[in-house]
């Protein structure tokens, strides 16, 4: 097994998604099966860059490779999140519960004040 170290390969911060696509020849220049991506130290990244790791990495997997992650901290993974169920038409639905209507301005500013803090 290969682990890469993402900060070492991208950077902390990763912005575009040319850098999914450097992951990939990354992965797919190892002779290596079975790799491990380490997001150590990887403190931001775009959705972009998320949606097309998501995209060619995870969901289309290099051919032959079995691909992990490991130390991806919880807002990266929580973006991950969003960027799967966002997949594929696998779309989540979210309605606030109760659902409220108003029939006039003064009805708004009035529901309005009830969720304030």
């Amino acid at each position: 097994m290969t682990v890469i170290y993402i900060k070492d390969l991208i950077g902390r911060d990763i912005l575009n998604r040319i850098s999914a696509r450097d992951i990939l020849d990354a992965i797919n220049n190892l002779d290596d099966t079975t790799i491990t991506l380490n997001f150590e130290g990887v403190q931001f990244t775009t959705r972009s860059f998320m949606d097309e790791f998501y995209n060619i990495i995870l969901f289309q997997k290099p051919s032959g490779k079995v691909v992990h992650i490991e130390a991806m901290s919880n807002d990266l993974a929580a973006m991950l999140e969003v960027v799967r169920k966002t997949q594929h038409n696998s779309v989540t639905k979210v309605a606030p519960q109760p659902y409220v209507t108003t029939k006039t301005i003064d009805d708004m500013k009035n529901l309005f004040a009830k969720l304030s803090i």
